[in-house]
């Protein structure tokens, strides 16, 4: 059975570190991966950043996130997703009640026929922010 620890204060994942079950993150916390997790991150108030090289195999629930490392799972976010250049996800992305199927990975060149020089622009990042409420 994973352990699950309850951290109330930022948390700091470095290189070389390497965290095996599930984590539960509570109050309005920062969560910095550059290592590796195993396991589920859960943090309803929290903010997530995985920095490239940084590693999460599992679910992510968090109320806002950047992408720059690896996500193998599904991520939910409560306020905004971002997915820089070097950020991968493999699973579906929730941003409020946007949803997305097997998210590819994002990054790499794309085209925009607007722009001079189409087809050798380079993704910088994407953000996803839920819809405002409807009134």
């Amino acid at each position: 059975m994973p352990s699950e620890s309850a951290v109330t204060d930022d948390v700091r994942i470095g290189p070389g570190i390497r965290v095996v079950g599930d984590m539960a993150v509570t109050g309005d916390a920062k969560l910095w991966v550059a290592g590796a997790i195993d396991g589920d991150v859960t943090a309803p108030s929290g903010r997530l950043t995985v920095a490239p090289g940084g590693r999460i195999r599992g679910d992510v629930r968090v109320r806002e996130a950047r992408i720059e490392g690896a996500v193998q799972g599904d991520i939910e976010v409560r306020d905004g997703l971002t997915l820089t250049g070097s950020g991968t996800v493999s699973g579906s992305t929730t941003a409020g009640d946007r949803t997305t199927r097997r998210a590819p990975t994002i990054g790499g060149t794309g085209d925009d026929p607007k722009r001079e020089g189409a087809g050798e622009s380079r993704a910088e990042s994407l953000r996803v922010r839920p819809p405002p409420e409807r009134t």
